[in-house]
């Protein structure tokens, strides 16, 4: 335990840390744009802003190249770090289909399609109308399915290996609309859901990693504070959420119970995306449309949400959007390549751990790699600081020092060595031999942290991997 804490504290040489590990900085922001319009498909698109602030979008349709188009409101982390699973119509009316797919950013393309059905059966099973989504500790995609047909106010799963969906019905207070528009996130380091509503009276809402536990987070009666598209949980435990009404953005500090409003703003807020937790301090992305003209101005912004208000940076400058309706707009912003560490199930008590830092460049191949786990939560607010301000999420303890001494096994193995050709590492979780009472421990939380190590870069440290909540969910 302590020699792995002395490698990641170690300093070697001063420098500037990788990209999108210094506050502000990124590698993408998949962008989602659309609107409903079965005759003019081009209002659709996907793409991103790359880091030297252009956008690229990819017009969406029966006849583009991807396929695909509707209301892109909606990103959840690819489990290899490859880009965005989110879900779209494809094809002309009335020939068209309802799809879950991959969306990959380094080729790019559309390049796996994980669930489909005629969108003609739509009233029947669901999804039927899921709102924004995340990837839990299983590998599956969830969200919120708020349609008024017979799922409505379900939390729906996919597991994106079977393409199969399970649905847990939520009792909502019955002033609450679109549930889970206003963002859904997983939290990465305690496991569990976070999310709001959107268009109505905001709420914020948590969820336990069983889907049984529904609370109620935050209430507000302003009329100002009217959540839009999208939110996020930033490390520190505060939810921040995109505006619909005037506010540059709307917040729940952690620990509140009421939302409070941000400054007021001309421009509309359409959604937000954390940065990475192991960067310095605590900021987010925030994408501002100006709709007042002929065409709609789009802007994404780094927001330091240590300043009181947040301190704005522009990333590049007002512009309209390429290859799409002008008169379309932003509804998704989702930072890319930021789940460089997290599980994926493999079977009744076996997971996968994905190890993938760099899936553009592969950057870090052969390099040697430390991931290690804890059975304590680390500290949201006091995580450990290395010198170049990078931060680690980790609270070591009994179970970090039997990883580091590679007595883990069979449970926990393969997650100290070397990265392959590609720059990527996979460590494995079984617990198929535990006691025949086995069930008992699901609902158990083990919190990853990692780090690629390089003796000439900063801290010793080539890269922090995103912490990560592993949530024991053993199926009989």
């Amino acid at each position: 335990m302590r020699r792995f804490v002395a490698l990641a504290a170690a300093v070697a040489l001063t420098g500037i840390t990788a990209s999108g590990q210094v506050a502000g900085m990124h590698r993408g922001i998949y962008i989602g744009v659309g609107n409903y319009q079965a005759t003019n498909m081009i209002a659709s698109a996907k793409g991103e802003l790359q880091p030297n602030g252009t956008f690229v979008t990819y017009p969406t349709g029966s006849n583009a190249n991807p396929q695909g188009w509707g209301n892109m409101w909606h990103a959840a982390d690819d489990p290899n770090n490859r880009g965005v699973i989110t879900y779209q119509l494809t094809g002309q009316l009335p020939n068209t289909t309802f799809d879950f797919t991959l969306f990959d950013t380094v080729l790019p393309g559309t390049t796996q399609t994980f669930w489909s059905r005629p969108f003609s059966t739509i009233t029947i099973g669901f999804p039927q109308n899921v709102t924004d989504v995340t990837l839990n500790s299983d590998g599956y995609v969830v969200g919120i399915d708020n349609n008024n047909a017979p799922t409505a106010d379900q939390v729906v799963r996919l597991d994106l290996k079977n393409g199969t969906w399970a649905g847990t019905t939520l009792t909502f207070p019955t002033n609450v609309v679109n549930p889970g528009l206003g963002g859904f996130a997983y939290d990465r380091l305690a496991g569990n859901y976070y999310f709001a509503n959107s268009r109505g009276s905001a709420q914020l809402f948590s969820l336990n990693s069983t889907f049984a536990g529904l609370t109620t987070v935050a209430t507000t009666t302003s009329t100002m504070i009217v959540a839009d598209l999208g939110g996020d949980l930033l490390e520190d435990g505060t939810w921040i959420s995109s505006s619909f009404n005037g506010n540059l953005y709307d917040f729940v500090a952690a620990g509140a119970n009421t939302w409070t409003a941000g400054p007021a703003s001309t421009n509309f807020t359409t959604d937000v995306s954390r940065e990475r937790y192991s960067a310095p301090g605590s900021g987010y992305y925030a994408c501002f449309l100006n709709p007042f003209g002929a065409s709609y101005m789009h802007q994404i912004a780094y927001m330091d949400a240590t300043t009181t208000p947040h301190t704005v940076t522009t990333l590049n400058a007002m512009a309209v959007l390429p290859n799409v309706s002008n008169t379309t707009f932003i509804m998704e912003a989702h930072a890319l390549y930021n789940n460089d560490l997290c599980t994926v199930r493999t079977g009744k008590a076996t997971w996968d751990i994905n190890i993938r830092p760099d899936p553009v460049l592969s950057q870090y191949a052969g390099r040697n790699f430390v991931v290690v786990a804890s059975l304590t939560t680390p500290n949201r607010a006091n995580p450990i600081a290395l010198p170049s301000g990078r931060e680690l999420f980790l609270a070591p303890d009994p179970l970090t020092n039997l990883i580091v001494k590679g007595l883990s096994a069979p449970f926990v193995q393969n997650t100290i060595g070397t990265l392959d050709p590609f720059g990527n590492a996979t460590g494995k979780i079984d617990l198929s031999l535990l006691a025949p009472n086995r069930l008992a421990v699901n609902g158990t939380v083990v919190h990853f942290a990692g780090i690629v190590l390089n003796p000439a870069a900063p801290d010793g440290v080539d890269w922090v991997l995103e912490p990560w909540a592993f949530v024991v969910n053993i199926l009989p």
